[in-house]
């Protein structure tokens, strides 16, 4: 299966699969990022490194003019642990599923749901919407990139770092609980 990556420097890690090579039959798809793909991962999820990046990827039509993809991927992330700002190494795994339609029926299936669903009481706005099919193409590399950046720990620590043992050890948390705030930064002004 061969992949398009024209604009991917707009967007880090792009794979477009024309819907037409889905027509037939389910394809099996496998993704990896390359190094200067993983150097723009980690520059737009603001992590140390990512150090790989692969999926694989069922994808098929799903209807006339609808496809689906079910998606694994893994990836290994290096970030800054929040304590210590040592590097934390991070295996990223995550499954999903997803619908693909052209962004005209997107708008339409919606705006017809959102009305029906209205009348009845009913709220499904928390339900996840399709991807577009853009020029005919679906950009598989871009949704896991999404969904990468979705999967990566917020918080990461260095393994054993407990916070509240290393607030203690440095005296932070004995000290604000001694002192105001205000008292904290007068005293804090006064030191070179």
């Amino acid at each position: 299966m061969q992949f398009s990556n024209k604009h991917k420097e707009n967007f880090g890690f792009q794979r477009l699969i024309s819907v037409d090579s889905l027509k037939e039959d389910q394809q099996h798809l496998l993704l990896e990022a390359e190094l200067d793909e993983c150097k723009e991962l980690a520059r737009r999820f603001s992590v140390v490194s990512v150090e790989r990046l692969n999926a694989e990827i069922w994808a098929w039509q799903e209807g006339e003019r609808s496809f689906r993809a079910r998606v694994q991927f893994s990836a290994d992330v290096v970030q800054s642990c929040v304590v210590t700002l040592d590097p934390v190494l991070s295996n990223v795994r995550d499954t999903f599923e997803l619908s693909f339609l052209p962004s005209s029926e997107i708008h339409l299936r919606y705006d017809e749901a959102d009305e029906a669903d209205e009348e009845r009481g009913l709220d499904f706005s928390k339900e996840e919407p399709p991807e577009e099919i853009i020029d005919g193409n679906i950009d598989l590399g871009g949704v896991v990139a999404e969904y990468l950046s979705l999967a990566i720990n917020p918080y990461p620590r260095k393994q054993g770092v407990d916070l509240a043992e290393w607030s203690s050890e440095i005296g932070v948390e004995s000290r604000l609980k001694s002192e105001s705030p205000f008292e904290t930064l007068k005293n804090w002004r006064g030191k070179p």
